[in-house]
């Protein structure tokens, strides 16, 4: 039996572990929350200049000059824009693939949790047994 209790140490260690582990990875989880909102709000702002400068470029009495100069502004803000976007799919599935990783932990701290149901109810049938053992033999004297 005392390999039994050493393998139910062994699970509340590994449980444990899980656990710190868990912690971390919702921290991080949260780290990634925060910096898709804020790639949102930076691709939403870009979103919104690129369509001023749009606006602004169908006004009919604008000099030559000064279309020229929101032309090169609308191009600026779109490369702008392009590289949010390209930003915030990459911090999106990064924070996906985070959350994938706390749910792996969680699985695993499940099946950690029902090993060490486990143990004990293989623990209890044995000290039961042991007890039927110890009963027969006191009854046999």
């Amino acid at each position: 039996m005392s390999k039994r209790v050493r393998d139910s140490a062994d699970i509340q260690s590994e449980i444990d572990h899980v656990t710190r582990q868990i912690d971390d990875a919702d921290a991080q989880v949260r780290k990634a929350e925060d910096a898709v909102q804020s790639a949102t709000s930076a691709r939403d702002e870009a979103q919104a200049k690129v369509d001023e400068t749009a606006e602004q470029l169908k006004c009919p009495d604008i000099s030559e000059q000064e279309r020229s100069a929101l032309v090169a502004e609308l191009q600026m803000r779109k490369a702008r824009l392009i590289t949010a976007q390209k930003d915030l799919e990459r911090l999106s599935k990064r924070e996906e693939q985070l959350r994938e990783e706390e749910l792996q932990l969680r699985e695993e701290k499940l099946q950690l949790h029902k090993r060490e149901l486990q143990l004990r109810e293989e623990k209890l049938q044995l000290l039961k047994e042991e007890e039927q053992l110890n009963g027969e033999v006191l009854g046999g004297e």
